[in-house]
């Protein structure tokens, strides 16, 4: 009778690779994940970091990309670059961010696109500089750079230099549907009358000029939440607060 001690020997070998391979794959597994909740704060806040200077980069190029050639290099050179959310500080500032990240968008009066903001402006048809009446969706827009970053921007007073409108009047309108807007709203007008509407679509890129100062506090030893702070804009006597869906230079 003889036996094959060779081939015994290997299938003990092989058994013993595998399980010891077994043993450094969990081992490993267990480390990795006794690693990752040791250190789950540092990772948190490397992410944060490396989302916040992601979504800096991007507004920032979407603002250089909407400039001119002329006027691009006129802005880099001044440094009339929007300042990313993430780092804004009190004072005067100009920064960019999107509006409507987290809103559902809404119909428009008078046939204007759907948006997420609309301004609604009338004034008689050969004074269109004259208004007679205005109206808003709402008194305040957020900007956010999606990284949890955001600013409050407070629209009373604001300037505004919005290049892009629906305009309709009442001279070319055979459905009355200008004239019903007015007088639901108990606007009294003589004479042609334009009425423009200004919108802001969802998700789009605004620039805003003003001064910004922090409300609530996001210290570490606060007992509120982070998401009571923020910063906000709004216009001043000194400082005029002006909004534009191109960059301001």
């Amino acid at each position: 009778m003889r036996f094959d001690f060779a081939g015994d020997q290997n299938r003990d070998g092989g058994c013993g690779c595998i399980v010891f391979a077994l043993v450094m794959f969990v081992s490993c597994g267990v480390l990795g994940v006794a690693f990752v909740l040791v250190h789950l704060h540092q990772i948190k806040v490397a992410v944060g970091v490396t989302v916040a200077v992601f979504s800096a980069a991007v507004l920032a190029r979407e603002g250089l990309r909407r400039l001119p050639a002329r006027r691009r290099s006129a802005a880099t050179a001044k440094g009339a670059l929007p300042t990313p959310l993430a780092s804004i500080e009190p004072g005067l500032a100009s920064v960019a961010g999107l509006v409507g990240f987290t809103e559902q968008p809404r119909n428009a009066p008078l046939g204007a696109p759907h948006c997420v903001f609309y301004r609604v402006l009338v004034s008689r048809f050969d004074q269109p500089e004259e208004i007679l009446f205005e109206s808003r969706s709402a008194d305040a827009i957020t900007l956010e750079d999606g990284a949890g970053a955001k600013v409050v921007v407070q629209l009373d007073g604001a300037t505004w230099r919005m290049t892009r409108f629906h305009r309709r009047d009442t001279g070319l309108d055979p459905s009355g549907e200008v004239a019903q807007f007015l007088a639901e709203r108990g606007v009294a007008v003589s004479g042609p009358t334009a009425v423009r509407v200004e919108w802001i679509a969802p998700h789009e890129l605004v620039f805003v000029r003003g001064v910004a100062k922090r409300i609530g506090d996001d210290s570490p030893g606060d007992y509120r939440t982070t998401h009571e702070a923020h910063f906000e804009m709004a216009a001043a006597p000194d400082h005029p607060l002006t909004i534009s869906i191109e960059p301001i230079v």
